[in-house]
This record gives structure tokens, C-alpha cells and sequence, in this order.
């Protein structure tokens, strides 16, 4: 396994995203990094609202330089579920999660925002904001029976980090809307003590 810089191999994807039309942001630990306290990630985690129609372009960009599975792409786009590419010369592996075209997903992918990853070349990439991967992360800490302990370090770690930067009002709707309100008065208290 070569060791490449993996902002270079995520630019590949990003670029043929935007050059595709497709709506995408990061997500996962890759984001959290940026908003909280940065622990090292072995995937990148790629939201996207990529369509059938643009399954076969965006293979053809790929395929010389990740092992990319049409079907699996496909099949993920039917069950809004997730695929990965993994990039040939180090290993290195994107997770592609599906929008699930939920109300909440869509306010997601209206929200994100534009952040710098590289100055020299220009390397810009949408990122979920820091409330909306607050929110997610407390879903897969919910998911995983709550033993999903990086989950929660890493909102621990956003909401000290941004403390006074963060929407409370958007976080207090959506928790409660996404049925984690609960979880998230313990993640605020826990970031006070």
C-alpha cells in the first residue's frame, strides 16, 4: 500500500461530483474533524443525491483509479442505502451514503457549506454543517445502541469546540423531530461540566 495525501484522492471524486451536477457534501468523521477535535479516519463519508441516470458517467470517471461496482451503485440508489469506492493505489476507501430524500435530509444538502480543503492547488468541498453532523452522529450513536463510542466523543468534541457558533434552535427542532432530543440536552450538559 502506497501512503497518497487523501485530500488528493477525495478531490478526484469531488471533482467528478461537481462536474457530474451531482449534489454532495461530507459527512462522518472527516467533517467532525474539521468542527471538533480531529482523530484520524481510515474513509472518507461522501452524502450524495446522485441519480440512475448519471450511475454510468460516474463509474467511467472512476473506474481507472478506484474499484468502483455499478451495481452496487445502483442497488444503493433503489434501497437509499450506501456503496463504497476504494482507491487502487492506497487502499484508501470512500463510503457513498444515498440522500434519503427525507425533509431533514433535504435541509442537509440545502445547508452545506463551502470549505477550503487545500490553498495551493484550490481544492474547495461542500461539508454538512456542524449541527447537521451533530444531529447525525447522535442518529448512529442511537443506532448502535449507544456503543458507538467515537460517535459521541466526536459531538462532545464539536459542540466544546464550536460552543458559541452552534444554531441551538436548529439542533433543539431537528433532535426533536428526529426523536434525540434527549441525547442531545445530555451531550450539552456533558460539554458544561
Amino acid at each position: 500500500m502506497i501512503l497518497l495525501d487523501p485530500i488528493d484522492i477525495i478531490s478526484t471524486v469531488i471533482n467528478v461530483l461537481e462536474r457530474l451536477h451531482i449534489a454532495y457534501y461530507i459527512g462522518g468523521s472527516f467533517a467532525s474533524s474539521l468542527y471538533g477535535i480531529p482523530r484520524t479516519s481510515q474513509d472518507i463519508d461522501i452524502i450524495t443525491d446522485i441519480k440512475e441516470i448519471d450511475v454510468r458517467s460516474f463509474v467511467q470517471n472512476l473506474e481507472g483509479e478506484f474499484y468502483i461496482d455499478e451495481s452496487m451503485i445502483r442497488n444503493a440508489i433503489a434501497r437509499k442505502t450506501s456503496f463504497n469506492i476504494i482507491h487502487f493505489t492506497s487502499s484508501y476507501k470512500i463510503d457513498v451514503f444515498i440522500s434519503k430524500g427525507t425533509v431533514y435530509a433535504k435541509e442537509e444538502m440545502f445547508r452545506r457549506i463551502l470549505h477550503t480543503l487545500r490553498k495551493e492547488p484550490l481544492l474547495e468541498a461542500y461539508f454538512a454543517r456542524s449541527e447537521d453532523i451533530i444531529l447525525e452522529k447522535l442518529l448512529w450513536f442511537t443506532l448502535s445502541n449507544k456503543t458507538l463510542e467515537t460517535q459521541w466523543k466526536d459531538v462532545l468534541g464539536i459542540i466544546k469546540v464550536q460552543s458559541g457558533a452552534l444554531d441551538i434552535d436548529y439542533l433543539k427542532h431537528w433532535s426533536d423531530v428526529l426523536g434525540i432530543s434527549n441525547l442531545l440536552e445530555m451531550a450539552i450538559q456533558a460539554t458544561k461540566s
